[in-house]
């Protein structure tokens, strides 16, 4: 499972892979990722007044979080590694 948001402040805020969980089957992974996209705590927003999730593909959520000066957004996705 793989988490991506807005990190950093000022100029030095960006967009990153923030964390990175692997999952022993797709079964818990996909519940995983369903529960991070509910209760996961992104950097930004630090006071969270309202969130939607939107499950934009059959293993992607994009979240949006409203603060209480701005809204950011994060995604969560489940991804198979690739070995090179």
């Amino acid at each position: 499972m793989l988490i991506e948001e807005t990190t950093g402040s000022g100029q030095a805020q960006r967009w990153k892979l923030s964390h990175m969980r692997p999952m022993p089957d797709r079964v818990t992974a996909l519940a995983a990722a369903a529960a991070a996209a509910r209760t996961y705590q992104p950097e930004h927003p630090k006071q969270e007044r309202q969130r939607a999730v939107f499950r934009t593909g059959e293993d992607v959520w994009t979240v949006w979080v409203d603060g209480a000066f701005s809204d950011f957004h994060f995604r969560v996705s489940l991804a198979q590694q690739e070995f090179v």
